[in-house]
């Protein structure tokens, strides 16, 4: 397992919101043993809470944990507002996005310290992050 360094996690930029694009999604879903049923995302949106992120133990958390979004060009409202279990349609400062419950991605928690973000880089407004999250608690 690859060494935890939780300060670098924090430097890096890791927090809750963190949307993923280019050559670090791929590289970060390059790996995953289901790739076939994630690889048409656009973008991957971390969910895993902050204090997750770096909580000292491995085995406690372990993982790092993102939905595979897509960029959809309409929204269908059987999709918005968390009505059904599976997918989620949501607008996000003018782009629209697509949630599905089962393509999400699973990574060793420790790779993020390899990797880091802008703090620039966009993220997913709280608000939205809150209402994504009461959306998936609901499917379990």
């Amino acid at each position: 397992m690859i060494e935890l360094n939780l300060e670098k996690i924090q430097k890096n930029n890791w927090i809750q919101g963190t949307i993923v694009t280019d050559s670090l999604k791929e590289t970060l879903m390059s790996g995953y043993q289901f790739y076939n049923n994630i690889s048409g995302a656009d973008l991957l949106v971390l969910y895993t809470h902050d204090c997750d992120l770096i909580n000292l133990s491995l085995e406690k958390e372990p993982y790092a944990e993102f939905f595979c979004v897509k960029k959809i060009k309409k929204i269908d409202h059987n999709y918005s507002y968390g009505k059904n279990p599976r997918k989620m349609h949501l607008e996000i400062d003018g782009s629209i996005f697509e949630f599905d419950i089962n393509k999400t991605l699973k990574i060793d928690r420790a790779i993020l310290a390899k990797h880091t973000m802008e703090s620039k880089r966009p993220k997913i407004p709280q608000k939205s992050m809150v209402r994504i999250l009461k959306w998936l608690s609901r499917k379990y």
